[in-house]
């Protein structure tokens, strides 16, 4: 039997981009590992819930620690050369970091970089340098590379991280597909309800949404003066407050104190689509992403989507057929296509039909989870 370990940071991420493969690992027979930071009561629901997977705790620390890193790397090197395991693969960058290096001094056969965004390239000078130093790294210690789309691939290779025949992308990118009985189309008219009257929102408002960290990164502060200049609209914002990265001072005290602008805080992940349903348009200015699940899941519920012409939300959203896309970090340009489409109903409608047509064919859960076995397949020559 194969042995495969999945390392990741945080068990946030096991949650939301593993779980729906365990049973498919089942199906395949192979024995999977699952190693991150997780507390004894997350790993006693994994144990119960997944007999079949191994769990194993790792005290990864957070930002960057020369001797928490070294620790770490010391840590892994024995844990994988005592289990002899056949394939790692690791996300998130400090673990991958870490696993990438321990992987290869324990001489793990196939070590497999799940490349979900780069963090450095929106870091200048010095930060950027080692940002970037940190990613070659891990490429280099990995045997394999899994980018998350298309652009970040050829981004990978412009930037020397790896040579073309390294890096490929899983189906035409992402991670693990949207879950259409959990995002329910049919449940839309119900939802969109149950949020507005939550929020007070009448019917006939015009509703802006982003869900996500209110993050510099994720464009919030263009969001929010894009939106200062739109008349009879209201602004949902779904998501926390990055207090390391957060908007301008003056765009917290802007949504502070108007009346149009909701923020939620963080919400669980089965509200994400009513919350989605309760919106006219999902706005998503993103400066980089690995691909875009939100968009994803805004597709599957048939809501329109702005987002930025970026790798990754550039390959979610077709240009003026499923959505539109719009220069990075420019507020003007974002708020006159917020303002165009807000009053163009019938280009709505199309965004929103052919968003969800194009969800049907690439980013339904069970197309994007074939792509995976698949690849497994491929790798293990099974």
């Amino acid at each position: 039997m194969k042995r495969i370990c999945i390392v990741t940071t945080m068990w946030t991420s096991i949650n939301n981009w593993f779980r729906p493969v365990f049973e498919e690992y089942k199906k395949l027979g192979v024995d999977v590992t699952v190693v991150c930071n997780m507390s004894a009561e997350y790993e006693a629901e994994l144990n119960e819930q997944y007999p079949y997977i191994h769990t194993k705790s790792f005290p990864f620390p957070r930002g960057i620690s020369i001797g928490g890193s070294i620790n770490s790397i010391k840590l892994l090197k024995r844990f994988f050369k005592e289990q002899r395991f056949d394939y790692i693969q690791y996300h998130t960058p400090n673990a991958a970091f870490y696993a990438s290096i321990a992987g290869k001094m324990a001489k793990v056969p196939l070590r497999v970089y799940g490349q979900w965004g780069i963090r450095y390239v929106t870091f200048f000078g010095v930060k950027r340098a080692i940002f970037k130093m940190l990613e070659k790294i891990t490429c280099a210690a990995s045997t394999h590379v899994r980018a998350q789309s298309p652009k970040n691939r050829l981004f990978n290779i412009s930037e020397g991280m790896c040579k073309p025949d390294k890096i490929t992308v899983i189906g035409i990118g992402g991670t693990i597909g949207v879950d259409f009985n959990e995002f329910d189309i049919s449940r839309y008219e119900a939802y969109r309800e149950e949020i507005r009257s939550r929020y007070n929102l009448k019917a006939d408002e015009f509703v802006f949404g982003f869900i996500g960290r209110i993050h510099r990164d994720k464009g919030v502060n263009e969001l929010i003066e894009a939106f200062k200049e739109i008349e009879n609209a209201k602004l949902l914002l779904v998501g926390d407050l990055d207090e390391n990265y957060p908007p301008r001072q003056e765009n917290l005290q802007f949504i502070e104190a108007n009346d149009s602008v909701m923020v939620t805080g963080r919400v669980l992940h089965d509200e994400v689509p009513k919350y989605l349903c309760a919106m006219d348009i999902l706005v998503h200015p993103t400066y980089r992403e690995g691909f875009g699940h939100i968009m994803q899941e805004a597709m599957t519920m048939g809501v329109p989507v702005i987002t930025t012409d970026v790798p990754g939300p550039s390959e979610v959203v077709e240009d003026d057929i499923s959505g539109k896309l719009v220069p990075a970090q420019n507020s003007r340009a974002l708020s006159e296509e917020m303002h165009t489409l807000m009053n163009d109903e019938d280009r709505r409608k199309r965004y929103a039909s052919n968003g969800r047509t194009r969800a049907e064919r690439y980013f339904e859960q069970s197309v994007m989870v074939g792509h995976i076995i698949d690849d497994y397949k491929r790798m293990l020559n099974l």
